[in-house]
């Protein structure tokens, strides 16, 4: 299943404006779905691991966001760009987040996106991490004070 079926998906999800991808659309017939498709193997190949991929209908927002985050620099390199855009540096930089979004999505143990998990497996798709420290006390914390009053007493007593 496509996660942008037509224009009108990748239009609400794009940043660039419609007129121009109906003009990219019209110069190059289906090149912006084949793209998409394209991308939207590559997002599946990240999360194939810990997700349940390709995601049914309905798709979640962030997987939509990312492809659309990730498509728009390329339909703008396909257009053509003036060099010195400053609008290009933020679309650039938009992708890039995605980029980090979806590898962090990928990590199954730091992943913060609650995506679904695969069926042929018994892990959950969101996972706790572990655990980085206790509240307990130490067996020796009693000795330890022991040893820093001695020491306090010895320098300042």
């Amino acid at each position: 299943m496509a996660y942008f079926p037509d224009l009108a998906s990748v239009k609400r999800q794009s940043v660039m404006p419609a007129a121009d991808i109906d003009e990219l659309e019209a110069r190059e017939p289906t090149w912006i779905l084949g793209k998409a498709l394209s991308l939207q193997g590559i997002i599946d190949a990240r999360l194939r691991k810990r997700c349940s991929v390709p995601f049914d209908s309905p798709v979640p927002d962030a997987v939509l966001t990312w492809l659309g985050s990730l498509l728009d620099p390329e339909m703008y390199l396909k257009r053509g760009i003036n060099p010195s855009d400053q609008q290009q540096v933020l679309i650039d930089k938009r992708a890039e987040r995605a980029e980090l979004a979806l590898a962090e999505a990928a990590d199954g143990n730091i992943g913060k996106y609650d995506l679904p998990a695969r069926q042929d497996t018994t892990e959950t798709g969101m996972t706790e991490p572990a655990t980085l420290g206790s509240s307990e006390q130490s067996a020796f914390t009693g000795k330890h004070l022991q040893w820093d009053a001695v020491k306090y007493n010895r320098r300042y007593g």
